[in-house]
């Protein structure tokens, strides 16, 4: 299951969902209550192309404290062994996506992020750091982190 958060992203949600909607099985797609831009619209008409596309809004009164309550209604409803965690502006290759699925072994699967530079390139992310970003799903599983700091 993909887990993905859009705020303000009309110009890279399609491209980012459908770089992954064909490989699994579900996407939930929470769109931040403080996006004003087109991202809604788009991901709405990509939920009639592919039912597997599940889009819902999230109300934000308190960034630093809602985005993780976001996250956490994400993962809440993942009843698939696997998590994939997926920003609005990455994108990932078909034969990424094919490795990915031959190499997880382990619980935790971190690797470079790919983000879109424009509407016909994409590159690795800027970010060198390696990122978990695929999980085994255990109920006792939950995000914690800060934002703004």
């Amino acid at each position: 299951c993909v887990n993905m958060i859009a705020r303000n992203a009309d110009d890279t949600i399609q491209m980012a969902l459908e770089s992954v909607l064909p490989y699994v099985k579900r996407v939930i797609l929470t769109i931040d209550g403080r996006s004003f831009d087109k991202t809604e619209e788009i991901a709405l008409k990509l939920v009639n192309k592919y039912k597997n596309l599940e889009v819902d809004k999230f109300p934000i009164v308190n960034p630093q404290v809602d985005i993780i309550k976001m996250r956490n209604s994400q993962l809440n409803r993942v009843v698939e062994p696997w998590v994939w965690i997926v920003d609005s502006e990455e994108v990932y290759p078909s034969e990424i996506i094919k490795q990915i699925d031959l190499d997880i072994r382990n619980d935790v699967f971190a690797f470079r992020c790919w983000a879109i530079w424009d509407k016909n390139h994409i590159h690795k992310s800027t970010s060198t750091r390696i990122v978990p970003r695929i999980f085994k799903m255990k109920s006792d599983r939950f995000w914690q982190h800060t934002f703004g700091n």
